[in-house]
């Protein structure tokens, strides 16, 4: 009986404890993928950002007219919506 008892304890402890080490290293997988993901997503998002600057840019420099005032103001809204994301 008190055998039985015994072996429902450590039972119970080990599964505690495999429990608890399993679960922190999910929770530290998880948040490493967040972190690369939002890294990733900020590099893409600058370089999405710089590139619509350069068309903006070039744009500017070789045509003339309302058509790519229009153009470059959208491109602008563009970037700061890329800013704030």
């Amino acid at each position: 009986m008190l055998t039985e008892v015994l072996s429902e304890i450590t039972k119970n402890a080990e599964k505690s404890i495999i429990s608890s080490v399993i679960a922190s290293s999910a929770l530290i997988k998880t948040e490493s993928i967040k972190q690369k993901t939002k890294n990733g997503t900020s590099v893409i998002a600058k370089d999405t950002r710089k590139g619509t600057e350069r068309v903006g840019y070039a744009l500017e420099d070789s045509l003339k007219g309302q058509w790519v005032s229009q153009v470059q103001q959208i491109l602008e809204e563009n970037n700061r919506s890329m800013e704030q994301f």
